[in-house]
């Protein structure tokens, strides 16, 4: 439910829904391309893959932002369960929270989720940023090439 409220949150902003803009096959094709191949590209062609490139960094982007959205919801249900019964148990701040988690089925559900999603954003961190370079080394090559008619 919750993420249904986060998407018409983006729908009224103008975004549009966040689905893969293209063909698995299409992208990963860009981001294998080697030199030989990226130089025999018109700089058309170069400026259609700098541009495609920047419409999946946004798509990764916006997955990783669904990633920590949800990672933050998951801590919030996990806190509001926990944390009321964690003087109940011994030690720390930090083991009284870990032993409230562990002894409740919901909160611990929500720690395994909260993991595989914390596993996911840790992959996706950087990704988008570097799919955006790729575009933007595209779109220089493009210059290039259009300044030297190739």
């Amino acid at each position: 439910m919750e993420q249904q409220i986060l998407d018409d949150f983006e729908s009224k902003l103008g975004l549009p829904p966040n689905i893969l803009p293209g063909e698995v096959d299409e992208f990963r094709s860009y981001l294998d391309m080697n030199l030989e191949i990226i130089e025999k590209l018109n700089y058309q062609k170069c400026a259609a893959i700098s541009y495609r490139l920047s419409q999946f960094a946004l798509y990764i982007q916006r997955c990783l932002n669904k990633q920590k959205a949800y990672a933050k919801r998951l801590n919030y249900e996990i806190d509001k369960i926990a944390c009321p019964i964690m003087n109940q148990y011994s030690g720390n701040w930090t083991s009284q929270k870990i032993s409230a988690i562990q002894d409740n089925d919901v909160t611990k559900n929500y720690a395994e989720k909260l993991v595989n999603c914390e596993e996911r954003i840790e992959r996706l961190e950087d990704i988008s940023k570097r799919i955006t370079e790729l575009s933007h080394s595209m779109k220089n090559i493009q210059f290039t090439k259009r300044e030297n008619n190739a």
